[in-house]
């Protein structure tokens, strides 16, 4: 009686095999899936593209200053070829600021493909106050059509002197500079040991004083902000200064601040 009854189950556990057996071609499926998939992945399409970007986002300067701006054009997708670049500064209208002037070392860069070209843009303040914000606008123009990278620009209302010393006297910019009233004017002194005092041709005019002994110290600033004279009027004629220690005086060539409203 027993024997029908484990003839049954073996028969039950060679039927269990068999169904085992079939489950490679389930598998060669899977493959077929996975073919089907690489397939898919193979037929994507590379989209030629380029951007264009600044190394500084914004830029914070005073005025008398000039501020490098580096310029990346990089290229995927299998771009390559010349880009054009221009570039401009304006204010928040839209309008060319006026006194600032940006220059490009390179107005064409040639992308190899899916690599990057730079260039340097100059963006110059002048000493005279003529707007304290702006954005400069690089532009790219190539085969893909035109775009723009933008930064914007604050600027703080002060003019910088860095003083040194060369054989023991002080070295001086050229030429006058304008500056508007309210700008402040500092005189940093760079060096490391010696101390310096700035002479005024006049005790007080437009806001810009004699400094008195023994001077500015190594590391620190004299600072004067021009302003209007007690009889609420400027001057109109230009202050000479010097380092009146440790010198030179150069007399009628000594540099020189001319203030305006």
């Amino acid at each position: 009686m027993r024997t029908p009854f484990l003839v049954a189950a073996l028969g039950l556990g060679l039927a269990g095999c068999l169904v085992g057996g079939s489950e490679p071609s389930v598998t060669g499926g899977d493959d077929d899936d996975g073919s089907n998939g690489s397939q898919g992945s193979g037929s994507d399409t590379k989209t030629p593209k380029l951007s264009v970007t600044l190394d500084k986002t914004s830029v914070s300067t005073e005025l008398m200053s000039s501020n490098m701006i580096t310029v990346t054009a990089k290229g995927s997708g299998g771009f390559s070829g010349p880009v054009t670049l221009d570039a401009s500064v304006v204010d928040a209208g839209g309008a060319a600021m006026a006194g600032w002037t940006i220059a490009l070392d390179n107005a064409t860069l040639n992308v190899p493909e899916n690599g990057s070209a730079t260039a340097v843009a100059t963006l110059t303040i002048p000493a005279e106050n003529k707007g304290l914000a702006g954005t400069v606008k690089i532009g790219a123009t190539s085969s893909l059509g035109a775009e723009t990278a933008m930064s914007p620009v604050t600027v703080t209302n002060q003019v910088t002197f860095v003083m040194k010393l060369t054989g023991g006297q002080c070295t001086y910019p050229k030429g006058a500079l304008s500056v508007k009233v309210g700008t402040k004017v500092r005189w940093v002194n760079a060096e490391a040991a010696s101390r310096i005092t700035i002479h005024m041709d006049r005790p007080v005019r437009d806001g810009l004083v004699h400094q008195d002994d023994p001077g500015t110290a190594p590391g620190a600033a004299y600072e004067r902000t021009t302003a209007v004279n007690t009889d609420g009027q400027l001057s109109g004629a230009p202050m000479s200064w010097y380092c009146h220690a440790p010198g030179p005086n150069l007399n009628g060539q000594n540099p020189q601040l001319l203030v305006v409203p």
